[in-house]
């Protein structure tokens, strides 16, 4: 199911996901699966675990609610997260989330204004399909050196 291979550099859990990530060449590729209810609290430590494995000033993630567990998230929740990248050296930021909650593409137009308004590139996307979500990271990575 997974086109993306690399080698994996970790695997864990934090409360409400499940994640692993991958490295391709100096990128790092996080596969995330939402496992229970997820909020902005739940959110903060997967960044900061997430973010230490991530050696590149580029962000690029998979999530996966495709369970439809329950997800608030608010414009103010979403700024504090983009800033969080910012603190952490993330100046582009790739992510695409597997969704069948059609509301969620709500919370992925805000968070694409809010990734321009700070200063941030890069560009999210939601969709119900996971080999969509696997091409549009594919086609990220191999706009950069991890692509190679």
């Amino acid at each position: 199911m997974f086109y993306i291979q690399g080698e994996l550099i970790e695997a864990g859990s934090t409360p409400g996901f499940e994640f692993a990530s991958y490295r391709h060449a100096p990128d790092v590729l996080h596969r995330i699966k939402v496992v229970g209810p997820i909020g902005l609290k739940e959110r903060i430590p997967l960044y900061r675990k997430t973010l230490a494995l991530t050696p590149a000033d580029t962000y690029f993630c998979i999530l996966d609610n495709s369970e439809r567990h329950p997800n608030s998230l608010s414009f103010e929740d979403i700024r504090f997260l983009d800033q969080l990248l910012l603190d952490a050296g993330i100046a582009t930021f790739y992510g695409a989330t597997i969704t069948l909650d059609a509301g969620y593409r709500d919370i992925v137009e805000l968070a694409n204004a809010n990734v321009e308004n700070i200063g941030l590139k890069g560009k999210l996307m939601t969709t119900h399909s996971p080999e969509e979500a696997e091409a549009f990271i594919m086609e990220m990575l191999a706009s950069t050196d991890g692509g190679k």
